[in-house]
Parts: C-alpha cells; structure tokens; sequence
C-alpha cells in the first residue's frame, strides 16, 4: 500500500503514561515545525516501525504537514482528548495484545487493505485497533514501497542518575556522575531496549564480586585462568548447538547468566555481549549490555528462548555500538579504561582486540578449535578468588550436564552443586553436618543472637548451619544468608516466631533465618560477613558496612563505632576517648576504601547504645539530617505526603537539603523532572499532576493537592 496515496498518513505514538506521551507530542510538534522540507512517509515509516509501542496510544491520520500540525495543537489544547471524526485517536489499555495481528481475518493490515474501500478508511480502521492494544504489524504497510529510516523526535524519557554495577529499581541501571541523555529513547540508546523496557532510578546488577572484606581501593587487578571442557562435554554442545556457532554462543551465554541468576540469588541479570555492528569506522561503544528477567522463566527452555532473543535484539541495534562507553550508567574508571561486571565472547564469532580497551570484573572468552572448546576467564583479583573462579567452570559443566538432558526442566529444580561437591562439603563439616562450633568463634557472639530471642536452654551441639540466597544453597565463595536448624529451637520455637521459614530448602526440617551472611571456603569452613541488615549495594558494588567499622576500630582513639545506612549514604557514630577531627577520620579511611564507600556524615557521640543481641539501638543516635536542617533553620517537612514529596525532590533533583518552601524549578527542576517525580509518587498511590506543580512549585503548596489513587 503507497501511504501517500490519496495523501493519507497514519503516525503512531505511545508512552507508558499521560505525561510522558504529552511531552513527546510536544516534541514532535517542535519537530514538524522546525523541519520543513521533512519527507511524511519516512516520518512515520521510522517512528511507526522502529519502537515499541506502550500502553497509553495516540493516533494521527492526517493529509500533509499542516494538517498534522493542526492535529497536534488539537491533541494539546484538548488533553490527550480523542477526535476521531477528524482523525485523532487516543486510548489506553491495561494488557497490550501482544500477538501481531498479521495477514488474518480478524484485522492484520493486509486484510484491512484489502476489505477497505479507500487508503481513508484503512488507515482509520488501523488507528482504531492501535490505540486499543493490538499489536500492528506496521512493515506490511510499507512492504511495496522504499522507505528510509531517518531522524524523529526520541522517547523523552527522564534524565535518570542510575548506578554503575549492582537497588530498589534499573528501571534499569548505577549511581555514578554519568547521566542519561533527557530525551534518549529507550529502544535505541547504547542498546538498553535489549536490557528492559523501562529505565527506573537504580538497579541492583548481580556480578561476581563475592570478596565483601578486603581492604584495596584499587578498581581493578587482572588476574586469568584457562580452562579446556571435555572432550565429552564439547560434543554434547555441538550437538545441542546444531553446529551452528551463534547457537552455541547463545548456550554458553545463558550458562553465565544462569549462574549470575543462582550466585546472585536475583531474577534481574545483566551482562554484556560483543556487538557485531560491522561498518569502515572504528567503534566508538564495542559492547552492549543485555537484560534478562528470570522471573518471566519457568523453564530452561522458557529462559533459552528470551536469551536467544534478546542476542538477536542487540545485534539488530546497530546505533546502539556507535555510543561512548562513559555513557553507560554507572561505569567505574582506572588509568582512564572504564571497568564493567560481566561479558562473554566466543573466538568464532568476535574479533579479538575488539575490547581491549574496557576491562571486567569477570570475562569469559570461549574458544572452539579443533574439536576443543576453552575458556579463558580474566577476572578482577581485587574482589575475587581464583578458587571461585574454578568453581565456576564446574558448577557450569553441572549446569549443562542438567539441561542437555532436558530443556523442560523447571528452572528452580536445577541444581548447579553436584554430588561429589556436596560430599566434600558434608566431609568437610558442610551442607548437611555442619555444627555451629566446628566452623568459627566470634567473640561477645551467641547462638541466641543468630535467632533473635535468647534462648539459655538450646543445646549448641545440635545445631547446624546452612548457607542459602534466594536460588537456594550457596557453593563454596558465595555468600549466602546463614540458616539455622536444631532439634532444641524446634521445641521451644512457638508459632509466632519471627526466625522460622518454610522447609523447601531442607525437606522435612524447619529452617530458622538469623539475619545474618556467611561464606563457605575451599577446605569446609565458613568465613562470617556479617549481618544482612549491613549489605548494601552502591554503585553496583556490593559490600558490608562491617568493613568500614573493622578499619576504622584500628585508628588510635576510637573505642566504639557504628556505620548507619541512610539511603545509600552512610553517616558514621564515633566514640572517642579524645577529641579527634573529621577531616583526620577521612584521611585515615581513605587509605584503605575506594570513594563510594567513603561516609558522608561523621558524628561524634558519647556512647553508641547496643541491644541484647549486639545490634546498633539506632533510637539512641542524633539524626545527621536534622542537625544540619536544624542549623540551616529550613523547614522540615511534617506531613506523611510532605515527607513522600521531600523523598521524591531529593532522589530527583539529586539535592539533601531544602526547605518546603523552596521553588522546584528554581531547585534545578525542569518538565522532565516533574515526570519523574509523577512516577515516583505513584508507586506509592499518590497523583500528581503535572499542571499543579506548575501552580505549587513547593512542597508545602503542592502537598494539599495531590491526590490518593484509588
């Protein structure tokens, strides 16, 4: 079909809300009115073609430049308000229909152009279907004619600081000083489409950086390993990879990613992949990272089938490659070279040198020669251990052992520690065997603390430890929860018991939380972290705030010391038998951390009050945050919405301290920002619209007209 026939057009928009779909017509309205020799047809072609399409939907059939100009000062003046007798059409639906609608009966546009009595009318009957969820196949409409893609307007999607590798939200990815571009479009930008379909503050990107107690601040110590598979274990993936040697990258792919899934205990991986974008200039980007989402996997081959499709969607983004690496969120940086978590590569398929100028936390490059398959893997010595690399090389053969067997298997059922693993574990006083007292002494530490309630009349002989995450239970160099089973707690636990869990992990035997994470090590052993309520992801870097009170109890003249969590930035309690300056704390502190573990408040205090199981009484320490509220003489937020909108400005504008009397634009925020804020606050049931923070730019105003859903 010629859509310029009769001089109709269709351009379809979408968004996933209101506001957002509001501003991208404002942005094409700038477009069409700057752009005046513009050709429609490529217009619409690139932006009906090349994006994915959201919940919230606007249609334009229109006959030339100024009548779709005339339709999009409609749009605006009426609030996304539909006018189908003039060719606007708007709508909204819960559920996208996520099959095509293809050449069939019930409305692919084959059969629409076919059953239409004009171009008129088959465009209408698309925009109507469009806009209530049905998925077009929009190439069929433009399959005789040539089309060329060319510049539009982009997805303004909100300028985002995410964090670089490894929290509540990636939407999708890192907190570093790297910001998204404001109106990148999430289909094209560095081939983040591949990674998610919606960018949020942060993420918590799993990776392999396990050793949570050293005290380096380098980013960066190469350290390699290579390791040639079995000739047994080659052939059984030939095979499985029908000899096709993108197959058996996409297998080997989804065995690292399992793995991530498993050590990691989260259903949000990301790594990234070589990009094949081949072309005369030299890559400014050479990778691109892909997502994958376990949670929407119940089997092997569920999980196969949305790897081999995202790998297929990163190489079909060829913009994507020509991207600067410094524009990935969240990358850290040594000797100028950026530093990201995870990627893997197969000799047969990637140039070599393609990246060596960007280094990983762990590479695994595979090589196929002569019947061999290899696997060098270079890895980051600073945070990991060459024993644990190893074992990933087993617990990946384990992997594939399981699944060439059968692809239907249930992705939980899959276990990555073999037998003989968990017999050496077992002899080692492991997995099943293992007595609290054969495996560490912590001082001033009790059984009673590891279950909450102190108990006088347990009998620690008969109690056993076990090491599990989300995934189930950890093998040697993952850290994992510490659970505990005994005899003794089971008769004295009542029903209320705020330590108990179910007994999936352990049939037949009640497990009890405790709250805190351990380590098994190579010769059976456990190497204690620390409690969980101490882990915190920054930066994408995972790691124990115990760390930063073991280092700082070394300095002369600190007796006691507590390092508190608030919102990702750390404020520490000193207790000091003599006046010490924070300026020599920091000197002290920086010597042995990187800087994004570095605290932000240093409060000096007379006593840091304990309870009975040795946890911080946080009730007993000075707010940091109210102190300097307190001396600015700003006024604090009182009211629960005052307080939801102070936590929305901060995580937005990136700004700790202002009054709710401060003026959000005068703040730094812009429309982009007021999006984001919208977003925010309706995780948590509020509305805001934009038109009120237009009219209340301060808190204080703005939080008597926000509105509860629902």
């Amino acid at each position: 079909m010629n859509t310029n026939s009769k001089n109709m057009n269709i351009l379809a928009m979408s968004a996933v809300d209101q506001n957002t779909l509001l501003e991208l017509v404002n942005e094409y309205d700038v477009f069409f009115k700057n752009k005046e020799y513009v050709n429609l047809a490529d217009v619409c072609y690139t932006a009906n073609t090349g994006r994915g399409h959201y919940n919230y939907r606007l249609a334009f059939v229109f006959e030339n430049r100024f009548d779709l100009i005339e339709k999009i000062k409609m749009i605006k003046e009426s609030d996304l308000e539909s006018k189908t007798d003039v060719g606007i059409y708007y709508g909204y639906t819960e559920k996208l229909k996520g099959r095509k609608l293809d050449n069939i009966d019930n409305g692919g546009i084959h059969n629409i152009i076919k059953t239409s009595t004009s171009c008129g009318e088959a465009v209408n009957k698309m925009a109507e279907l469009y806009i209530k969820g049905e998925t077009l196949n929009w190439d069929e409409l433009y399959e005789d004619e040539k089309r060329w893609r060319v510049s539009v307007p982009v997805y303004p999607f909100a300028k985002i600081k995410c964090w670089a590798f490894n929290e509540e939200e990636f939407g999708q990815q890192y907190e570093s000083e790297n910001i998204l571009n404001e109106n990148v479009h999430q289909e094209s930008y560095n081939g983040m489409n591949n990674c998610t379909k919606q960018l949020e503050r942060e993420l918590s990107l799993p990776n392999f950086k396990l050793n949570y107690l050293y005290n380096k601040k380098d980013v960066f110590k190469k350290e390699e390993i290579e390791i040639e598979f079995s000739k047994s274990f080659c052939g059984r993936l030939i095979v499985a990879s029908k000899e096709n040697f993108q197959e058996l990258y996409i297998l080997l792919l989804a065995g690292i990613e399992f793995l991530l899934y498993k050590y990691s205990g989260k259903e949000d991986i990301i790594v990234f992949i070589p990009s094949n974008f081949e072309g005369e200039r030299r890559l400014i980007n050479p990778i691109v990272p892909i997502r994958t989402k376990f949670e929407n996997c119940r089997t092997f081959s569920d999980f196969l089938t949305v790897t081999r499709e995202n790998y297929i969607k990163a190489n079909e983004n060829k913009q994507g490659s020509e991207k600067n690496i410094g524009d990935f969120p969240g990358v850290e940086y040594q000797n100028s070279r950026p530093v990201l978590n995870t990627i893997v590569t197969l000799n047969e398929l990637h140039k070599s040198g393609q990246i060596e100028d960007v280094m990983f936390n762990t590479a695994f490059h595979f090589f196929y020669e002569s019947n061999t398959l290899k696997v060098n893997i270079e890895y980051n010595g600073v945070f990991i251990e060459k024993t644990f690399i190893k074992g990933i090389v087993k617990h990946l053969e384990n992997f594939f052992e399981v699944i060439l067997s059968c692809y239907d298997i249930d992705l939980k059922a899959i276990d990555i520690i073999n037998s003989k693993e968990k017999l050496q574990l077992k002899n080692g006083a492991g997995i099943s065997e293992l007595k609290i007292q054969d495996v560490y002494d912590l001082s001033n530490v009790q059984v009673s603390q590891f279950i909450k309630k102190p108990y006088s009349d347990m009998d620690s002989s008969d109690i056993k430890l076990y090491l599990a995450n989300n995934n189930g239970f950890c093998p040697v160099g993952v850290a994992g929860e510490i659970y505990i089973s005994s005899i003794s707690i089971d008769k004295i636990a009542d029903k209320d018991f705020d330590g108990i869990t179910d007994d999936s992990l352990v049939k037949g035997i009640t497990l009890y939380k405790t709250g805190h994470l351990g380590m098994w090590t190579e010769d059976g052993n456990m190497s204690y972290i620390g409690p969980q309520s101490q882990q915190v992801d920054v930066k994408g870097h995972c790691f124990n705030l115990r760390r930063i009170e073991v280092i700082l109890k070394k300095y002369t003249g600190i007796k006691d010391v507590a390092v508190i969590d608030i919102e990702k930035e750390f404020c520490v309690y000193l207790v000091c038998g003599d006046r010490l300056e924070e300026k020599e704390v920091k000197l002290f502190l920086e010597k042995y951390i990187p800087e994004y573990m570095m605290p932000k408040y240093f409060m000096f205090v007379e006593k840091i009050v304990r309870t009975l199981d040795g946890e911080v009484d946080t009730g007993f320490l000075p707010d940091p945050l109210a102190i300097i509220h307190e001396n600015s003489g700003k006024i604090l937020p009182k009211s629960k919405i005052e307080k939801r909108l102070a936590e929305a400005w901060q995580r937005v504008l990136g700004i700790r301290e202002f009054d709710v009397n401060d003026h959000f634009f005068e703040l730094g925020g812009n429309s982009m920002k007021a999006v984001q804020i919208a977003a925010y606050l309706k995780k948590y049931n509020y509305i805001m619209e934009y038109k009120d923070l237009i009219k209340y730019p301060t808190i204080e105003k703005l939080s008597k007209h926000i509105s509860v859903a629902g």
